[in-house]
């Protein structure tokens, strides 16, 4: 008789690792800002009397307080954020719709997306929900990341139990990023921590890899439901 399947239990999104490298995203995306505001301030005695000089000090607090009004929304968001349920969730069908409320911007940059969304098992085991802010948040970033007339590939795919391992739904997003730089550094350092901790959350993991070359890859594994066709109860 083969050994009982073992279940990767989800984890509270406070998770230590997490919260490590949130920490270390948040003190970039807001102390870089914080710099340039202190740098002009700094300045601004000196130069109170050149009207181009306030004028560019001027928008760079506005420029510069509204990225750190992003990272405090982003926070807050995850910050809500309860113990993931555990039902299973159609996220191929969630991945498409997501891409699709991104069309007119693809559309406008002309952006090239390619889709292999796994229709037969589509499913995972989590909370619809946090999955949609933490996918939809991914992808945001990747496309705004991506260069004009550049190239973004979206793949789901099952994995069928090994051993005493479980049912997992493997998640592939890959694109040209700007040469020497890729996602989860800079200014994309947040947006992908946010995304980890929700993934680490379900039980699941992620894995960046970013070339010289400039293509960037995130590959997500989520746990899913053991039988194949398995009906999801919320998308």
């Amino acid at each position: 008789v083969a050994a009982p399947a073992r279940k990767t239990e989800p984890r509270d999104v406070a998770d230590d690792g997490a919260i490590r490298r949130l920490s270390a995203a948040v003190a970039h995306e807001v102390g870089n800002p914080l710099v340039g505001i202190r740098t002009y301030a700094a300045m601004l005695p000196s130069r109170f009397d050149d009207p181009e000089f306030r004028r560019q000090f001027a928008e760079r607090v506005e420029t510069d307080t509204r990225r750190i009004e992003a990272v405090i929304e982003t926070l807050t968001q995850l910050g809500s954020l309860p113990e993931p349920a555990r039902v299973p969730v159609d996220v191929s069908s969630m991945l498409a719709r997501l891409l699709e409320r991104e069309r007119p911007r693809i559309r406008e940059r002309r952006l090239v997306v390619l889709e292999e969304l796994d229709r037969t098992e589509p499913c995972v085991l989590g909370d619809a929900e946090q999955l949609r802010f933490a996918f939809g948040l991914l992808l945001e970033q990747a496309l705004g990341w991506m260069p004009e007339r550049g190239d973004l590939y979206v793949a789901t795919r099952h994995q069928d139990a090994r051993g005493e391992g479980e049912a997992r739904m493997r998640i592939l997003v890959r694109f040209r990023a700007p040469a020497g730089d890729g996602l989860g550094f800079g200014d994309n350092a947040l947006a992908v921590a946010a995304v980890d901790a929700v993934v680490r959350a379900h039980g699941g993991s992620l894995a960046l890899e970013s070339t010289a070359s400039g293509e960037a890859t995130v590959l997500i594994e989520l746990p899913a439901p053991q039988q194949a066709g398995e009906h999801a109860v919320t998308r």
